[in-house]
């Protein structure tokens, strides 16, 4: 009998806490927090004054791959064959609002491109306006972002 009791406290202290827990959910917004959106996406100096987060994020997005293309022109290189391949970026953008480069990927895995690329991403987040961290709940936090790039030797 006295197992039986001991269960039956056990599951009372269960419930009171799953009790606390739900009031908690209720009291601070936790349960339905989605992790994977932000209030407001990172932006740069050039974007400060857009209050749209839609429109923020494309001009985030903008100049990051003007920027990049521009680089890629200006750093031309010459190949020996023909080209046509989607290059994936990805990378991070700190709670300081720092970009660092976390991997990048391509559908040939040539490895020179990866080099090639790496350099001229470095490159390009040097030449970037200052940038701004994501919010969330009135925090700076840490985002990712998965940037395909395609990368031709055509027109």
């Amino acid at each position: 009998m006295p197992t039986a009791q001991l269960s039956l406290k056990l599951f009372v202290a269960s419930a009171r806490r799953s009790a606390l827990v739900r009031t908690l959910y209720a009291i601070t917004g936790l349960k339905t927090f989605n992790w994977n959106d932000v209030d407001t996406y990172p932006r740069f100096q050039n974007c400060d004054t857009i209050i749209n987060k839609e429109s923020n994020f494309n001009c985030f997005v903008n100049t990051i791959t003007s920027k990049l293309q521009a680089n890629l022109i200006n750093n031309s290189v010459v190949v020996n064959s023909s080209i046509s391949d989607t290059l994936i970026v990805n990378f991070n953008v700190t709670n300081k609002g720092d970009i660092v480069l976390s991997e990048l990927s391509n559908e040939s895995m040539i490895s020179e491109l990866n080099v090639l690329i790496d350099s001229i991403f470095k490159l390009t987040v040097s030449d970037l306006p200052k940038l701004y961290p994501a919010i969330k709940r009135g925090q700076p936090v840490k985002t990712k972002f998965v940037l395909p790039v395609l990368i031709s030797t055509t027109d």
